[in-house]
């Protein structure tokens, strides 16, 4: 559970900027601001809806307690795996995941008995072309209409090198805010933009096999986390 104190915090820090600063674009004090921080005041309504407004955030996020939602909501990271070691426990996740991201844009697809790159491709985009024209598909929609990619079973899929697609996938969400900030001749007011997110929803051993892929980026959760 992440305490709305140290979202706050999280927030403030993640733009380089004081307290006073921070208080000031928001309209408050910054002794308020450190109130909330510290833990002292719980946030008013209008100052998370200045904050919601100002930095992009939904309020739902700033609220929740939920972990998942935070690491999701805030980008954090990029690429969480949710493990469970029986199938009717996977199951159970998925529909966890359904509700706790009922009003966020997901795409979920259970890859058991995909064949091939080219086909979970498809299925996620809803489009048919060749690997290069959907890999340039699936970049545009990311760096244009953020969304949460669920792939469930990837290890009962038959597509060839599947470690090396959530590789390139994981590739195409790191470098999006790269690409929005040169696209809008950034500067620090856009690092608030939100990112996509992929959530690998498997057993195990399915990490464990291709640790050296990607096992050094990835934030692991147990099935019980997402409650």
């Amino acid at each position: 559970m992440i305490p709305i104190s140290k979202k706050i915090r999280g927030i403030r820090t993640k733009q380089n900027l004081s307290q006073e600063h921070f208080a000031k674009l928001l309209g408050f004090s910054r002794a308020y601001v450190a109130d909330i921080e510290t833990g002292r005041t719980k946030p008013s309504r209008r100052f998370l809806e200045a904050i919601s407004d100002h930095y992009n955030i939904s309020l739902d996020w700033l609220i929740s307690k939920n972990r998942l939602f935070f690491l999701i909501e805030s980008g954090v990271s990029l690429l969480i795996y949710i493990y469970a070691f029986e199938e009717e426990i996977i199951d159970e996740c998925e529909k966890r995941l359904n509700k706790l991201l009922e009003y966020q844009k997901y795409i979920f697809i259970d890859a058991q008995d995909i064949r091939s790159t080219n086909r979970l491709l498809s299925r996620i985009l809803n489009k048919t072309g060749n690997n290069q024209k959907l890999f340039e598909a699936l970049k545009y929609r990311m760096l244009t209409e953020p969304f949460v990619l669920i792939l469930k079973n990837i290890s009962s899929s038959k597509i060839h090198h599947s470690d090396l697609l959530i590789w390139s996938i994981y590739n195409i969400i790191k470098d999006a805010p790269r690409q929005i900030y040169k696209s809008l001749n950034s500067d620090k007011n856009h690092q608030s933009l939100s990112t996509s997110t992929l959530i690998i929803l498997d057993y195990p051993s399915y990490l464990e096999k291709n640790m050296n892929s990607f096992g050094q980026y990835v934030t692991l959760f147990r099935s019980t986390e997402i409650e």
